[in-house]
């Protein structure tokens, strides 16, 4: 019987493998502004790098392969996930720009204090805490930014919120949503400001839920 869960165990494992494709792309950019476009992931996570170089690893689960791709402009770097085809006539490519890609995500490592800017759909958006200027624009999804660590303005219709935020002047604002501040429910617009505080926390929503720890 033990032999028999042991057999079974692999081939679920070696299923499992065969299923997940991993793409990563490793580089380095003098830009201060980072612009990731992540139409058709369902997550994307920000984690802090320890050197100048930019690491991203995407995992894809689904059934169209993605690529990563990299373009440079005057003033901003740009990462943008893309189908593995460009015939933009084919079935298949139809499909994938109407119905959002599923059981995709991609881990980003990126160096400290720069401007990131995320622009998506619905996604989820994971902050390991980073330590730089965030902006987020999507229209659905869970932005979970832990201890916030810059400037920060946040943009989306429906979604929930929850962030550590420390120094920093606070305005939120949401119609439809609503805003706990250390597990008091506040009225929006909630503002917290003062000339001490040097970074600022902006969101704006229609349907958002806020929770926040402020300390």
């Amino acid at each position: 019987m033990r032999d028999l869960l042991v057999f079974l165990s692999f081939i679920l494992l070696t299923l499992f493998l065969q299923a997940q494709s991993t793409e990563s792309k490793n580089f380095t950019t003098t830009k201060n502004t980072i612009e990731i476009q992540v139409d058709g992931l369902d997550e994307v996570q920000l984690k802090n790098s320890e050197t100048e170089e930019v690491e991203v690893l995407l995992f894809n689960e689904g059934d169209i392969p993605l690529k990563i791709l990299t373009e440079e402009l005057s003033e901003i770097q740009k990462i943008i996930f893309k189908p593995a085809f460009f015939n933009q006539e084919s079935p298949v490519f139809r499909k994938y720009i109407t119905k959002r890609l599923n059981r995709a995500s991609v881990v980003i490592s990126l160096p400290k204090n720069k401007n990131i800017t995320v622009l998506g759909k619905t996604v989820d958006v994971v902050s390991e805490s980073y330590k730089g200027n965030l902006r987020v624009f999507i229209d659905k999804g869970l932005v979970d930014l832990n201890e916030v660590g810059g400037d920060v303005e946040l943009h989306l219709f429906q979604g929930n919120i929850s962030a550590v935020v420390k120094t920093s002047a606070i305005h939120i604002r949401t119609n439809k949503g609503k805003i706990l501040v250390n597990d008091e429910e506040e009225k929006s617009p909630y503002i917290k400001s003062s000339l001490n505080y040097q970074t600022n926390f902006v969101i704006n929503s229609i349907r958002a839920n806020v929770f926040l720890k402020d300390y």
